[in-house]
């Protein structure tokens, strides 16, 4: 008879690979994605094997296999684990030895080795043969998966997993190569490295150097003309490079184009409701030096800004917002790399296991489409997840009563004398106070807070040209006197230099964007 194995795993990438993997070697397989809907399968049939997750939504791994064992005959169904948490020795013993677990394996792993130890907990193999490999698997880092299971996980159509949640998955793999997505006559290859995109290629005649540079007004249609009938007597150059030698384009006006031009290929991927993807791992890299250098999550977050639709996530969110929101714990989804404006950073701080999706956006204090394309962000990039159930937190234990004096002969000890009062550190409104009297001027705390929020909102989607106020042929003096003129207009130097210690946090984190976008935009343009 067919051997059957129940695959209990909430990545739908990783229990593709996984069933594929297993039908391949003549197992029937069953994948349910929660512990919970996992004890439903199980209370109605036991498989030959069961392989788990020991992070799940809704009912967790160990409790799971707590609940397994409790059933009658539960105890003689084989079980192998797998996760990227919990991988210490202490965790490996523990279900060893509490839940008679056959394996553990932390993520990622070497798929045939995988395979191996399940066949032989059900019995296809002997399993004389089978465990010595499996056990000196168990206590050693195992490999990444093969490029070639990779490629099959990552492939489908954008209807069914939206161009972020790709992006995603890539990560998750730390893939290396490129995705090819198809859609119609259009063709785009997005290049990753480690599971980052770094460049991205189209066949659009809308998305040429060209015609990015005329959008931008930063050639003329007649120039861009021009250029293109150059090109076939250039000897090979490129269009940016006739650009230049015409004289109607500086070189780091064409390094800001290509910038431009990279980016406008990749956000448009986001506006694609359907097309095939494919990922491939043997490919060559373009020589170019040109590259996308951003987190997954502000990529993910711009092109939801730029191209989704605001009744798109709010219909997509209505799978979350009954259910709870907290940080993923796996260390390569690390929130601090979400890098947000001082208001919407509070959102961040309210994905904490006790809120639903909804309550998140209800508090967040934001317009409501921002916290949903906030929402969406962390949930699709997986540095959020999803559970029924509400987080649990220890209660703190009281401490014990003193108990009564001991009489004593002794005569009794001089009264104490009085405590000192604490200091206590300064409010908020002694903080504003501070910086009323210190400042150079008399502006107010309040008016300052106010004035540096305005200036983070106005520059965000501003160019390097735009945030320090220059023309896009300014020279590398021009550049640094902007950005030092735009330091003393915004007070940033002083709040820095005299009073850092007493600053409100959030004016602290205005100064610090701030000062931020005006070093990117030196960085930037005056190496050029």
């Amino acid at each position: 008879m067919v051997k059957t194995a129940l695959v209990v795993e909430d990545d739908s990438g990783i229990a593709t690979l996984i069933k594929d993997a297993l039908e391949v070697a003549g197992l029937q397989v069953v994948v349910e994605k929660d512990g919970e809907q996992a004890l439903q399968a199980l209370m109605r049939r036991f498989p030959d094997v069961m392989i788990t997750d020991l992070l799940l939504p809704s009912l967790p791994g160990f409790e799971l296999l707590e609940k397994l064992r409790a059933l009658p005959g539960g105890r003689a169904v084989p079980v192998l684990v797998m996760s990227g948490i919990y991988r210490s020795q202490r965790h490996k013993k523990l279900a060893k030895d509490s839940y008679g677990v056959v394996a553990s394996f932390d993520k990622p792993f070497d798929i045939a080795a995988f395979v191996a130890a399940v066949k032989a907990a059900a019995g296809i193999v002997p399993v004389a043969r089978a465990e010595p490999a499996a056990a000196h698997r168990v206590n050693e880092p195992l490999k990444v998966a093969v490029s070639a299971d990779v490629e099959k996980a990552v492939r489908g159509n954008l209807k069914q997993r939206h161009f972020p949640q790709v992006l995603a998955q890539l990560f998750r793999f730390k893939a290396t190569g490129a995705v090819l997505l198809r859609r119609g006559r259009i063709k785009k290859i997005v290049y990753v490295k480690s599971g980052m995109p770094v460049f991205v290629k189209s066949n659009m005649l809308s998305e040429c150097l060209g015609r990015v540079l005329v959008r931008e007004k930063m050639i003329t249609e007649e120039e861009c003309e021009k250029s293109v009938e150059l090109l076939p007597r250039s000897n090979g150059k490129l269009q940016g490079q006739v650009l230049i030698e015409m004289g109607a384009l500086s070189p780091h006006n064409l390094v800001f184009g290509l910038q431009l031009q990279l980016e406008q290929k990749l956000y448009d991927v986001f506006s694609w409701a359907d097309g095939d993807y494919q990922f491939n791992s043997r490919v060559d890299f373009p020589n170019e030096g040109i590259t996308l250098d951003v987190s997954l999550a502000n990529l993910v977050y711009e092109g939801v800004r730029r191209k989704f639709t605001d009744v798109f996530i709010t219909e997509w969110l209505e799978r979350a917002s009954d259910l709870y929101l907290t940080v993923h714990p796996e260390p390569n989804h690390r929130l601090v790399d979400f890098v947000l404006d001082a208001d919407e950073r509070i959102l961040l701080a309210l994905v904490d296991g006790r809120r639903t999706g909804r309550e998140v956006i209800e508090a967040a204090g934001l317009p409501s489409r921002v916290a949903r394309q906030i929402v969406y962000t962390l949930i699709a990039t997986e540095l959020a997840q999803t559970s029924r159930r509400a987080a649990t937190f220890a209660k703190p234990t009281q401490a014990p009563s003193k108990p009564p004096p001991r009489p004593s002969s002794s005569p009794p000890s001089p009264p104490p004398l009085p405590a000192k009062k604490a200091v206590e550190p300064p409010s908020r409104r002694a903080a504003d106070q501070v910086i009323a009297t210190q400042s150079d001027d008399v502006e107010t705390a309040e008016a300052l807070r106010l004035r540096l929020m305005g200036r983070v909102r106005s520059l965000k989607r501003a160019n390097h040209f735009e945030v320090l106020g220059i023309s896009r042929d300014a020279d590398h003096d021009e550049v640094e006197r902007a950005a030092a003129a735009l330091t003393r207009e915004l007070g940033i130097d002083r709040l820095h230099r005299r009073i850092r210690a007493t600053v409100p946090p959030d004016i602290r984190a205005f100064a610090e964007q701030l000062t931020q976008q005006i070093a990117a935009a030196v960085d930037v343009l005056g190496d050029l």
